[in-house]
């Protein structure tokens, strides 16, 4: 295929794992939660990978040396066809991706990549005729691209901003199936009550918009504070901000 990994004892691609709640009647539930929202595994990974994609041997080592001179774990591939085999398996990380190869050229690449939904960043590496189409890659979703030669300083320094790009990511991902998790706990009328709570409105409000009484609210909001107390690693004001 093209592989390798020249950091010392370490597996071509990691164990990947998930941050999993206390409650064992929650893991089923978690498990298909976080199979929807990480379709290409879990959100919590204990290894970033460097995936370098060039079909030139002694740029793929000289770039290998480089990142793990860096205290970074560097897997070098040979080929855009030898990428796209294990694209599914690309977890965590990013891709330094040649423009020009044998085969599938990097922009081919890229395009499948994306097609399949492919979520780690992706930086180009281009000869100087080649920065028109890095340009329109950039346009079309890369993180970055770097014009040959670039200095070693430069390219770990974009490698690493592309990195804590994808930890967000996956932070992300990681906090959004933690909260379906938790929503799973509430009845659908306590989830009513929280979405009002979220919106800062007071019990009497909650309790005519619903025409329940104010007691009522007070049982369920004291409920729902129970629950996510126990279960939740997030912040209210951390939840208000999330997406959806």
């Amino acid at each position: 295929m093209g592989l390798s990994n020249p950091a010392k004892n370490c597996p071509r691609w990691a164990h990947f794992r998930y941050r999993r709640p206390k409650s064992d009647r929650l893991l089923e539930f978690a498990d298909n939660t976080l199979a929807q929202l990480c379709p290409y595994g879990g959100c919590r990974v204990n290894t970033e990978y460097v995936y370098i994609v060039d079909d030139d041997e002694a740029i793929r080592d000289s770039l290998a040396w480089l990142m793990t001179s860096t205290g970074l774990e560097p897997i070098t591939i040979a080929s855009g066809e030898a990428c796209l085999e294990i694209a599914d398996s690309m977890q965590a990380g990013c891709v330094l991706l040649d423009v020009r190869m044998d085969g599938i050229s990097g922009l081919q690449v890229f395009e499948n990549l994306k097609t399949r939904k492919m979520p780690l960043p992706v930086i180009f590496l281009t000869g100087h005729g080649d920065v028109p189409m890095a340009v329109e890659a950039l346009k079309s979703g890369a993180f970055d691209f770097l014009e040959k030669p670039f200095s070693d300083n430069d390219l770990v320094l974009r490698v690493q901003a592309a990195l804590a790009t994808d930890r967000v990511r996956r932070s992300n991902l990681a906090d959004q199936a933690e909260v379906q998790v938790l929503l799973a706990q509430l009845s659908p009328r306590e989830r009513e009550v929280m979405v009002m709570i979220l919106a800062s409105k007071l019990n009497k409000v909650i309790a005519d918009e619903l025409e329940i009484s104010m007691r009522t609210v007070e049982v369920h909001r004291a409920r729902i504070f129970a629950k996510w107390a126990l279960k939740a690693r997030l912040s209210w004001r951390r939840f208000c901000l999330m997406p959806g």
